[in-house]
């Protein structure tokens, strides 16, 4: 800890301190693994410790945030986390007051919204939003209260390496927060002033060709944005993509599926009312599963296993591995526990699954005994470890599905790719053949739009169908 104290700043961290100096409320759009967090903390400390409340994802409050307030600033400072004595007040009231009355508060977007009253007497003078996109919908309820108390405090900095993950449109209700005059109040007036939509029944928005100009001059007058490889001195990346055939069956249904043709499964109704639903079944049918649910008891999922050829080639990834440590990424939480079962039976090594259910102290030292090599693999989603996690202590990722979101997919990959890591790190994509898994990646890939590849995926297979009908009638 003491050789981490006297760690000087980078130049850009310095650059960024500066810039504080200047300016009161300032959105930090840096790349992931650039060291905002340190950054985070030196202006704390420059400003001469004025009363802090630091919003961020739940997972990197205490493993992230405390850690390095503890390392950067002393042992001694006053920092709580606020979201654990929030959950404890009725229990506890004494606790949670005594909590806010504490130098620095962190608390998590959820239960950020939860209290604005008590944030209000806490009388905090400087809020720091850690992982800003998620205030990007200026509808969302924490969007609006974001902004409500930045507009009341002294000093506001955003933090993110992903402020724009969907479309540019995301950046409005962020600077809204730094400086609601740049582009105005009303969020639709400048929605309409700057971007204009292609397609009338679409989601997508695209610049109008006068104005991207003035857009970008305008976002740069109150914000910096920095790129990692411009930064850091930082080892090459590979990506390798391993190509999964599915069996006869896991076929046959996934065909079904794409088509719109599979209504039930083992007696089992499958529903699909949408687009979005069907998508949703053809993943899982990639990873040799499907969920059902009966609708009108509502009933909790149940899970139909009926295939294991994903499975199989982890277990040759795994293999060829061997010692190295490796997140493995996945996204329902049926694949975690099929992945954790197929470790424990197939090899002798420590592995453990953190998601959504996972609980806060069980999620917290699985993740510090990964950080000191006691645990081989990592099985964990985007959603639950994706954000913030230093992890470059190891220099694998496997994606044994993939995330539906840009930002997720990119945070999550540089988990391992950040300041400190010293080898080459490795991506590894498992993608069953001629299935949506090739469609989610090639979008990432050729930074693509998503939701219009999908939509074009799934017409395609309804006119396909639609073909082979008027054939018959001929």
């Amino acid at each position: 800890m003491e050789i981490l104290q006297k760690a000087e700043m980078m130049n850009h961290q310095k650059t960024g301190l500066a810039c504080s100096r200047v300016h009161p409320k300032w959105a930090f759009f840096w790349d992931t693994g650039t060291g905002k967090t340190r950054l985070g903390c030196e202006i704390i400390k420059d400003k001469n410790f004025p009363k802090t409340l630091i919003v961020c994802p739940k997972t990197i409050i205490e493993s992230v945030w405390l850690t390095q307030i503890f390392i950067w600033l002393g042992p001694n400072v006053e920092a709580v986390d606020l979201r654990k004595t929030y959950l404890k007040r009725k229990k506890f009231p004494s606790l949670f007051t005594q909590a806010l009355q504490m130098n620095i508060g962190i608390v998590s977007f959820e239960i950020f919204k939860l209290m604005p009253e008590q944030i209000v007497k806490a009388k905090y003078k400087c809020l720091i939003i850690d992982e800003s996109a998620k205030i990007a919908n200026p509808l969302s309820a924490i969007s609006k209260m974001v902004n409500i108390f930045s507009s009341i405090m002294c000093y506001v900095y955003l933090f993110t390496g992903t402020p724009a993950g969907n479309s540019w449109l995301d950046y409005y209700a962020q600077i809204s927060c730094i400086d609601a005059s740049v582009w105005g109040k009303n969020y639709y007036s400048f929605r309409n002033k700057y971007f204009y939509k292609p397609n009338p029944n679409g989601f997508t928005w695209l610049f109008k060709k006068d104005q991207e100009e003035e857009f970008k001059k305008k976002l740069q007058t109150v914000s910096s944005s920095i790129l990692k490889e411009s930064v850091l001195d930082l080892p090459p990346r590979t990506e390798n993509v391993r190509l999964v055939e599915l069996s006869k069956k896991e076929r046959s249904l996934y065909d079904l599926m794409h088509r719109g043709k599979l209504t039930t499964i083992e007696g089992k109704e499958i529903l699909t009312p949408n687009i979005a639903a069907r998508i949703m079944k053809l993943r899982q049918i990639t990873s040799g599963f499907i969920l059902c649910e009966d609708e009108c008891k509502k009933k909790k999922k149940e899970a139909i296993i009926f295939g294991d050829s994903k499975l199989i080639e982890l277990k040759n990834v795994i293999r060829e591995l061997g010692e190295n440590q490796a997140v493995i990424w996945f996204h329902f939480s049926v694949d975690g526990q099929l992945i954790q079962d197929m470790i424990a039976t197939s090899f002798a090594t420590s592995s453990k699954v953190v998601d959504g259910a996972t609980k806060e102290q069980d999620r917290l030292d699985a993740i510090k005994q990964f950080q000191n090599k006691e645990l081989r693999y990592l099985v964990t989603n985007p959603a639950t470890c994706g954000e913030g996690l230093n992890l470059e202590n190891c220099s694998y990722a496997i994606y044994y599905d993939l995330v539906y979101s840009y930002k997720l997919m990119y945070q999550s990959k540089d988990r391992i790719y950040r300041k400190g890591q010293k080898n080459k790190c490795t991506y590894i994509y498992l993608l069953a053949v001629n299935t949506v898994d090739e469609i989610i990646y090639n979008c990432f890939i050729k930074n693509l739009n998503l939701n219009q590849a999908i939509l074009k995926y799934i017409q395609d297979a309804n006119y396909s169908l639609k073909q082979k009908k008027g054939n018959k009638n001929v």
